[in-house]
């Protein structure tokens, strides 16, 4: 920066619009003591050298409730998962031979996921700031609800599998995201994705706004978390298959979003 000079900064949207993160060089590293200490804790882990591993997260309320107690954060309940919708996709990680840490600083539930490739470390006696920057930068891919720590892996260009909510913070800008989004239902009839990008619940996220239209919003299920990590490990390792079908979808999909106010 030249300090002698005007620079206007816009933090009106964290959409990444001109690719500036994927297009720039990583700014960021570790020091070798550093790299040494991450290294020593993964050893300690069981990984053995190279070994892949994976983030998962699944956003909830304890954080914010326990970190800033004065606050009201009820307004943020519907962007919340149950770690144990995960519990899938984690068994076929493990299965495909990654190790796996359930990330987070406060959660109210603990996993019951009982495996040796398999540490929910958000609960663990291990968990310290300098791992969590660590394993988010270092992580194979993050699998995670929409949340802050999605920052970390994004920052050193770790591909990322979100359940993004609302639909506006859908991750479109970075060609190593790929996303679902929660499910919305007006009575018995859900709400398809037309009806979300061209209308004003794209922007929704607040309670009030969906009780105020008769709206309900459903947790994607434990065999679509799988299918979204099935998607990643496919596109990572190269074995996607994408079928006329998809690409025809795809088109349909996109066609709709650059339409919207999204696409501008």
């Amino acid at each position: 920066f030249h300090f002698s000079q005007k620079h206007l900064i816009s933090l009106e949207t964290e959409r990444d619009v001109d690719d500036v993160l994927e297009k720039s060089k990583n700014h960021l590293s570790f020091t070798q003591k550093e790299e040494d200490l991450g290294t020593k804790f993964l050893i300690k882990m069981g990984l053995k050298k190279g070994q892949k591993f994976v983030c998962v997260l699944a956003r909830d309320a304890d954080y914010l409730d326990r970190e800033f107690p004065l606050n009201d954060w009820s307004y943020n309940q519907m962007r919340n998962d149950h770690i144990n919708n995960f519990s899938k996709a984690i068994n076929l990680l493990n299965e495909r031979g990654y190790y796996i840490f359930r990330m987070g600083k406060f959660v109210k539930q603990k996993s019951k996921i009982n495996s040796p490739m398999f540490l929910d470390y958000a609960c663990s006696d291990y968990r310290s700031d300098f791992l969590d920057i660590f394993l988010g930068a270092n992580c194979h891919f993050l699998i995670s609800s929409s949340c802050g720590f999605q920052a970390v892996p994004m920052v050193f260009k770790k591909p990322l599998a979100c359940i993004s909510f609302p639909f506006s913070l859908m991750y479109t800008w970075h060609s190593n995201c790929i996303n679902i989004t929660k499910h919305i239902y007006r009575g018995d009839k859900k709400i398809n994705l037309k009806e979300i990008i061209t209308t004003k619940i794209n922007d929704y996220y607040l309670p009030k706004e969906f009780l105020l239209e008769n709206l309900k919003v459903v947790d994607n299920s434990p065999d679509e978390i799988k299918d979204l990590a099935e998607e990643m490990i496919n596109f990572l390792e190269n074995k996607e298959v994408v079928s006329p079908e998809d690409k025809k979808i795809q088109k349909e999909f996109w066609d709709m979003y650059k339409s919207s106010k999204f696409g501008k």
